[in-house]
């Protein structure tokens, strides 16, 4: 959730944590913690 509040661009934090599709990483980020990452960076 760091790299989220970090204020990088969504794209950028899926591949650092080794996605190469955002979709996908936001499907996963929201199936493990509830909520999707574009909520944790617009309210941190």
């Amino acid at each position: 959730m760091k790299l989220l509040q970090s204020g990088k661009p969504g794209t950028d934090v899926a591949y650092q944590v080794g996605f190469y599709d955002q979709a996908h990483f936001s499907k996963a980020f929201k199936a493990t913690y509830g909520l999707s990452p574009s909520l944790i960076t617009r309210f941190s």
